[in-house]
């Protein structure tokens, strides 16, 4: 990345030695873990060997320790889930604390609870686990980004007392830090290295290095908000493009009359043709990429997807003629027809001579009938 060596930076390994406190606060975080454990250990023990009330015991009077017989039985709850009540005991319980009284009397419906749940997870979100979510959303690159990442969260790391500590350390983490606001600034490398030099051996070197702190954390901040800001424009753009897109391909799905040479189609159709080809439907568990309904189809199914449609776009001509397409059908179904009449026809009763007896009992001694028709079975085919 132009501009930007990290190198110049003190790595991981040499900035732990500038966190000593970090040990202790981790014994403490131990120690209380420890306590609080134990303490858990005792609660349960003495839950153990206390006796529960059993559900439904009724209540005893104390004197004569015999139930109290003329309260009226309560009616039991229905069996209903409050999503309510199970807010407010997350709330309670300190797994969403804060929660308001009014955020919890708000939730009315499954999709209430839900979006409460959502937006819980995301304030319980960290700022920078939520700019880096966003900024891959948008097309980042991981390294680039864990560059900013590191660069930033290293600088906002460094205290006063690491800056001025008198030591091997800490004047190299002044050095590096002058060193780093120079190359930012443009100045060549020999350049940096002199002016490091002269801050250290005429002792401004402190001083130097507070300004160049706070530069370092302006410049890989602007640096950040303007990559981001790129990504952010491109994204929109093509969102932008996608949606005008769409459109014109609602525009044109709408517009469509008959398709394949002929066939006809009503805008109902088409309407439906347009969701399953566009509208998205699924998100791919593995690669989080959005699909429509055909488009899920195509992926799970590859090779029959493109069997059809190759058989399809063969007997069409090329998506240019139905006749091939349908006409097998047709005739098959004409045949079946046929097959059925000619069923009926030979099964109708004949009068004497062979001569059908009509339904509606007009007789067939007609003698403009032709007589020959009936001379046999019917054979009728195509």
């Amino acid at each position: 990345m132009e501009g930007i060596d990290l190198s110049t930076i003190l790595d991981s390994d040499a900035l732990s030695g500038f966190f000593p406190e970090d040990n202790a606060e981790e014994q403490d975080t131990e120690s209380s873990e420890t306590q609080e454990s134990k303490d858990n250990e005792d609660d349960a023990e003495e839950q153990e060997h206390s006796t529960p009330e059993s559900v439904g015991d009724s209540p005893e009077d104390e004197d004569t320790g015999e139930p109290l017989l003329d309260e009226a039985p309560k009616a039991s709850p229905a069996n209903k889930v409050s999503y309510a009540t199970i807010a407010k005991a997350l709330s309670e319980d300190g797994v969403f604390p804060d929660l308001s009284d009014d955020d919890i009397n708000n939730i009315k419906s499954a999709a209430d609870f839900r979006a409460l749940i959502d937006g819980q997870i995301k304030a319980g979100t960290d700022e920078r686990t939520q700019r880096v979510w966003n900024v891959l959303q948008n097309g980042g690159d991981n390294k680039e980004i864990q560059i900013y990442e590191n660069s930033l969260q290293f600088l906002n790391n460094i205290t006063d007392e690491l800056l001025t500590e008198e030591s091997e350390q800490g004047e190299d983490l002044r050095k590096r830090l002058i060193y780093q606001d120079c190359l930012n600034r443009g100045y060549s490398k020999q350049r940096a290295e002199r002016y490091v030099k002269q801050s250290v051996d005429t002792g401004n070197d402190i001083d130097d290095a507070r300004d160049a702190l706070e530069g370092n954390k302006e410049f890989f901040g602007n640096k950040y908000a303007e990559y981001r800001q790129k990504l952010q424009d491109d994204a929109d753009s093509k969102e932008k493009a996608r949606n005008h897109k769409v459109e014109e391909v609602k525009k044109d799905y709408l517009d469509t009359k008959e398709i394949l040479g002929g066939l006809k189609v009503d805008r109902k159709t088409m309407e439906k043709a347009f969701a399953k080809a566009m509208s998205p439907t699924y998100r791919d568990p593995k690669s989080g990429e959005i699909l429509t309904e055909l488009g899920r189809y195509q992926r799970e199914h590859p090779d029959e997807f493109t069997k059809n449609l190759a058989v399809i776009f063969t007997l069409t001509d090329g998506f240019k003629n139905m006749d091939k397409l349908v006409s097998g059908k047709v005739k098959q179904g004409v045949k079946k027809g046929l097959d059925a009449l000619e069923d009926v026809l030979n099964g109708t009763s004949r009068g004497a001579g062979g001569k059908l007896d009509l339904m509606s009992g007009v007789s067939t001694d007609d003698p403009d009938s032709y007589d020959s028709i009936f001379s046999g079975n019917w054979k009728l085919a195509l």
